[in-house]
């Protein structure tokens, strides 16, 4: 009976160490992945660039590393020690992570150094799970504060700031002032009064920020001046600008930002009714979850239906079903709507329906 006992403990024992060994075997790849990503972009950047990533590399913190799955790839965030955060001289309470996002077949699309900056309000040692899964494909339970996207190599390329829950305001670094900017709305902010001479390859540097309302609309856009660099120049704080950013590798593609976009939609249009000879619209409110506006993740409704003031008076609306799908390719969206239309001394209640087929900029503007 002991050596049976014996048998079974060193079977158990044997298996439990199969299995670490195989959570082991699977995050040593993810580690070599990453650390093939960081030495590539060591070899084809400058010398300044390449110790920046180096020293970065020696301050990620591999064991508490974790991975957040999508349907088309997943977000490994790797914490980035307390040391490396003295080293760059970045704000104390402020939250570093390498955050990488892979493809489906396991290579990674891009890389990036997110610093998070909390809000007042708000005082913890890490993000939580899924922060970065939601910042890229549900705009949701992200918590509020200033989120800035560097490249492995400390270029500032991005800055979103998240309030009451959605995304607030958009920032992005430019070269030299920008034409886009939406019209009316656009302003710039402590520009340069100096002029640089393009043949000695000098860059203006600028940060556009779109700020946006509750539904997503932009409501006003400005850009702000941040310095000039040079070829000759070189910052030597790891946070910076730089003439030469090393776009094949972190930092070539934009920042898949997902947004939440409410639309206000006319799904019903009624026009039989004597009370009413021109119809009245039935309204109903659309939420899209747009990742990088290019690929529709989810949608929903708001509310009940709304009647038009010129609907008749004492009609009552009852909403029986509301729904929704979404193309395969997420560029489309179809949404249907079913209402009963009835007054109290009616017996017989009157079904109308109505359905659209969205197009992604329907989606987004």
């Amino acid at each position: 009976m002991k050596k049976l006992l014996s048998l079974f403990l060193i079977t158990l024992v044997a298996a439990s160490s199969c299995k670490k060994d195989l959570a082991y075997s699977e995050g040593n790849e993810k580690i070599a992945l990453i650390n093939a990503f960081l030495t590539q972009q060591q070899n084809s950047s400058p010398p300044n660039l390449s110790n920046k990533i180096a020293t970065l590399q020696k301050h990620l913190v591999f064991s508490d590393m974790h991975e957040e799955e999508n349907e088309r790839g997943s977000t490994l965030v790797i914490p980035i020690d307390n040391e490396f955060r003295s080293l760059a001289n970045i704000a104390g309470e402020s939250i570093l992570n390498l955050v990488s996002l892979v493809n489906k077949d396991g290579t990674i699309k891009n890389m990036y150094v997110a610093i998070y900056s909390p809000s007042k309000n708000i005082q913890f040692s890490q993000l939580p799970h899924n922060t970065f899964h939601n910042i890229f494909h549900t705009a949701s339970d992200i918590e509020d504060g200033k989120y800035q996207f560097l490249t492995p190599a400390g270029i500032r390329q991005y800055e979103l700031e998240y309030k009451n829950g959605y995304l607030y305001s958009e920032g992005r670094i430019s070269k030299g002032l920008n034409s886009n900017l939406i019209p009316n709305n656009a302003t710039t902010k402590s520009t340069s009064n100096i002029t640089r001479l393009g043949a000695q390859g000098c860059i203006d540097w600028y940060l556009v920020t779109t700020i946006r309302d509750e539904s997503g609309q932009i409501i006003d856009q400005y850009e702000v001046y941040l310095g000039t660099t040079c070829p000759s120049w070189f910052d030597e704080s790891y946070v910076s600008l730089c003439s030469w950013i090393n776009e094949s590798a972190g930092g070539g593609l934009p920042l898949p930002i997902a947004r939440m976009y409410t639309k206000q939609w006319q799904a019903i249009v009624v026009s039989e009714s004597p009370d009413a000879p021109k119809g009245f619209g039935i309204y109903k409110g659309v939420t899209f979850t747009v990742e990088g506006e290019w690929y529709c993740t989810n949608l929903g409704f708001n509310g009940d239906p709304i009647a038009s003031n010129s609907a008749p008076k004492g009609l009552y609306i009852e909403q029986i079903s509301a729904g929704g799908t979404l193309a395969y390719a997420g560029d489309r969206a179809t949404t249907n709507l079913k209402v009963l239309l009835y007054y109290p001394a009616e017996p017989v209640p009157v079904a109308r329906t109505g359905s659209k087929d969205w197009t992604l900029s329907e989606m987004i503007k």
